[in-house]
């Protein structure tokens, strides 16, 4: 896991933020160009899009032209904090490594299964985020505080034409 973003960098404005949500549904593809080198709105585009290689990261986390979210990062700023964000990372990473052949609802049933029948391979991250005194605490549970229950993705949004296709969320 790589350094995130300050919080509030003000690089955006919610005009832009809308532009290029409805750039990356491709619904209104005239507003993206806006967010390349150059353009009006680099310095946003810029902030939300990064690359993997390249911290601190973003919003969007880039390897080649697979993005992922950064929730991580995310849950790391709205705690305060970067451990959680690291306990988070190591087990979306060991989840990719698990199912890095599914396709469908198999990567659904390889990240239940990794944590519980899979030899244990999962099991060590698994448990360092669910802990309830470790450094994840503040994320399990009913009573999650909302700062970090905006970091973890709607999983009912589908887009039907995708522009770009959103990896594992792990980064």
């Amino acid at each position: 896991m790589q350094a995130t973003h300050p919080p509030h960098q003000n690089a955006c404005t919610k005009t832009q933020i809308a532009d290029y949500a409805q750039c990356q549904g491709a619904k209104v593809t005239d507003k993206c160009t806006q967010f390349k080198t150059g353009g009006a709105s680099a310095a946003c585009g810029a902030c939300i899009e990064t690359q993997h290689d390249s911290p601190p990261w973003g919003v969007l986390v880039f390897r080649g032209s697979t993005a992922f979210l950064n929730v991580e990062g995310c849950v790391d700023v709205a705690l305060g904090t970067t451990a959680c964000g690291e306990d988070l990372h190591e087990l979306y990473q060991c989840e990719e490594i698990v199912c890095s052949g599914c396709t469908g609802n198999d990567f659904v049933r390889a990240s239940s299964s990794s944590t519980e029948d899979l030899q244990g391979f999962c099991k060590s991250f698994s448990d360092a985020v669910s802990n309830p005194s470790g450094d994840c605490a503040a994320i399990n549970g009913d009573a999650m505080p909302p700062d970090v229950q905006s970091c973890f993705p709607d999983t009912h949004i589908t887009d039907s034409q995708p522009k770009r296709s959103i990896g594992s969320l792990g980064s």
